[in-house]
């Protein structure tokens, strides 16, 4: 479903049709000669595709409208499955992130691409996502990755949040920040990050992990500021920003809709009088006087 107008995207084997819902309309389509093992909308206008090969965008309101290869995938994702696929918002940057399971864990490897420079690495992370950001200190927003890993089972995970290039005139140089954090006793094996969300106006990184334990992190820091289960009985499926809130929500297994969203006044009273983060506290409290946030909660709707 494209993520703003009434369009949907169908696909029977290498065939795929896109239609205005409200219309009945047959807006374009296309015939792939590889096979399409993953696939997805980018932005209202592009559908990424993704073959064994390498990755596709097909644009859909252009004169050229048939799938353009964008990279190819490297060899190190042959025998991971693919599980997500992100961009950032002017397309210069790609990432392509597979799955695969180990005896004790799972392991993943993202494939993080440079339009500009047409270059390519391979990195250890379940979840990534793009932003454009205006760091503390800059003069302008720039692109910015998040990135969240946990290896070899390990109780402990890593969470980055990096500039990306070019660098922009006015701003500081390019920073790069990380941090731990710890997953619950209760998964320890096969629990991991899935998704990532940044409320770009609040200054918040929302990781979330396959059995529904929530961090909410600090961009500018990469920090972890505070930590909550959200779904109790069973994994989550998926997640979005909530724009409405500056928080997210997300459904799990269960067809269950999750609504979090912060509360800013206890969340600054906790980093100022709890974390001891006098700094941090008082740069979030500048964000948080435009917005009006309910405590901290989860809300779930039985589909």
């Amino acid at each position: 479903m494209n993520p703003l107008k009434p369009v949907i995207a169908l696909k029977a084997g290498n065939v795929f049709q896109v239609y205005n819902i409200s219309t009945r309309e047959l807006l374009s389509h296309c015939n792939m000669v590889e096979d399409v093992i993953f696939w997805t909308w980018v932005n209202v206008e592009v559908i990424a595709m993704v073959t064994a090969q390498g990755v596709f965008h097909w644009c859909l309101y252009t004169d050229v409208a048939v799938p353009q290869q964008i990279f190819r995938r490297e060899d190190r994702l042959e025998k991971f499955q693919i599980t997500n696929y992100q961009t950032s918002a002017s397309l210069h940057w790609m990432a392509v992130t597979g799955l695969k399971a180990e005896e004790d864990s799972i392991s993943a490897v993202t494939q993080l691409y440079s339009c500009d420079n047409h270059a390519t690495q391979c990195i250890q992370a379940h979840a990534i996502c793009f932003a454009d950001y205006k760091l503390d200190g800059n003069r302008h927003p720039s692109t910015i990755v998040c990135l969240a890993s946990r290896h070899d089972g390990n109780m402990d995970g890593k969470i980055h949040v990096i500039e990306l290039g070019p660098h922009i005139a006015g701003n500081l140089a390019p920073s790069n920040h990380f941090s731990s954090i710890r997953f619950t006793e209760e998964f320890n094996t096969y629990d991991f990050p899935i998704s990532l969300q940044v409320s770009e106006e609040y200054g918040l990184l929302y990781v979330i992990t396959k059995y529904g334990q929530l961090y909410v992190c600090d961009v500018d820091t990469a920090s972890c500021l505070c930590t909550l289960r959200i779904s109790t009985e069973a994994v989550i499926f998926t997640t979005a920003l909530d724009t409405a809130t500056g928080g997210v929500i997300g459904i799990n297994r269960r067809g269950q809709v999750l609504s979090v969203a912060v509360h800013p006044t206890s969340l600054v009273m906790y980093l100022r009088d709890v974390l001891n983060k006098p700094k941090q506290a008082e740069r979030l409290e500048k964000m948080f006087r435009k917005l009006s946030f309910s405590n901290l909660k989860v809300v779930e709707y039985d589909c």
